[in-house]
């Protein structure tokens, strides 16, 4: 018998199978098997994993189903790729010498993949016994074609499905795993940044760059330098320029969603006051101070696409030490023209590149 008479014969009794469904393939003491493949793109890799779909899947039919391939008669390939708002599904079915015997797609505007979890089992579930139990719901999705069941086609020549590169075919007897936590994000920053009190004027504007280092899902780490313009106070008979350097480093918490994420921090900001004092006579005098402020920052991001995010953020820092800034009169009397606030600010506005 010839490799197309065998296929044909094969696919003629996968559709009875599908016509007459499971009560037709018990009832002859031979319930064929099934292998499963599942995949995800570079997009979808918080998407469910293929043991915990495999579960799913055996979970609606009641049964263990799925076996390896090379026992399996019949191999279940699936994949997942997409992003936010916009995922796409396929499903296809195959015999044991790669002969296609069907496909199905579905879309979804979820933005969690996560959420589609139930409609994947359930398409599965539906491929392998089309009187699968309906009593657990998906989210909506955009299916195609609209028919329940997986159409059968006999092809004009083998299709042969390139193994996926991730996940690999997952055996009924195969232990179940717990899904794995996400991995965490590093980021680097650049921002535009306004202090409020601690060099003179009503806001000063910086730059800062940065990078935000995990050291767990809810953990991390931030460090970065940064600089501002040179400030001006000046009094009847003389002023100061005033301009500063700063580190920060900061131990942060974070809440992070699919396209958002928040952080909350304790930071530490050692720097550099660098000051010019003029007086009566113009003679400018320099002199560099050291500085320390210390509080909590907070930060919020948004997910532009891609590896680009926005994150807008505010600071409230204490200094530890109170820098006065004077310049003397012609009689060699000081005369104060700024001290630092008690309470210290800023506001900054960031671009953020994400490396996984």
């Amino acid at each position: 018998m010839t490799m197309r008479v065998r296929a044909i014969l094969r696919c003629a009794c996968w559709a009875m199978l599908i016509a007459l469904g499971p009560a037709t393939s018990r009832a002859a003491g031979d319930e064929p098997t099934y292998a499963l493949s599942w995949s995800r793109a570079d997009g979808a890799r918080e998407c469910i994993i293929s043991n915990a779909l495999a579960r799913a899947v055996e979970a609606r039919l009641g049964r263990s189903v799925f076996v390896s391939p090379a026992a399996a008669e019949f191999m279940l390939e699936a994949r997942i790729e997409g992003g936010p708002s916009n995922w796409s599904a396929t499903i296809s079915l195959q015999d044991r010498e790669g002969h296609r015997i069907g496909q199905r797609d579905l879309t979804s505007r979820e933005k969690d993949c996560r959420a589609l979890d139930q409609s994947l089992s359930l398409m599965l579930a539906l491929a392998i016994d089309p009187n699968a139990t309906l009593a657990v719901s998906g989210p909506p999705v955009e299916a195609r074609p609209p028919p329940a069941a997986l159409p059968v086609r006999v092809p004009d020549s083998p299709a042969v499905i390139a193994a996926p590169s991730v996940d690999t075919p997952v055996p009924s007897t195969a232990p179940i795993a717990p899904a794995p936590q996400r991995v965490a994000l590093a980021y680097a920053e650049g921002s535009f940044r306004v202090s409020f009190g601690s060099l003179p004027g009503a806001a000063t504007p910086g730059v800062e760059v940065a990078a935000i280092l995990p050291l767990q899902e809810s953990w991390v780490v931030r460090a970065g330098a940064g600089g501002w313009l040179p400030a001006h106070a000046e009094g009847p008979d003389g002023g100061v320029f005033v301009s500063q350097f700063a580190a920060a480093l900061g131990m942060c918490g974070r809440l992070r969603g699919s396209g958002a994420f928040f952080l909350l921090c304790v930071d530490a900001e050692p720097g550099l006051l660098a000051a010019a004092g003029y007086g009566f006579n113009r003679t400018v005098e320099a002199e560099r101070r050291f500085s320390l402020l210390v509080g909590p920052i907070a930060k919020v991001g948004l997910h532009l696409g891609g590896r680009f995010w926005a994150q807008l953020g505010g600071d409230l820092l204490v200094p530890i030490i109170r820098h006065q800034f004077y310049y003397l009169k012609a009689d060699g009397a000081p005369v104060e023209v700024f001290r630092s606030s008690v309470l210290t600010g800023a506001a900054n506005l960031a671009v953020l590149l994400a490396f996984p």
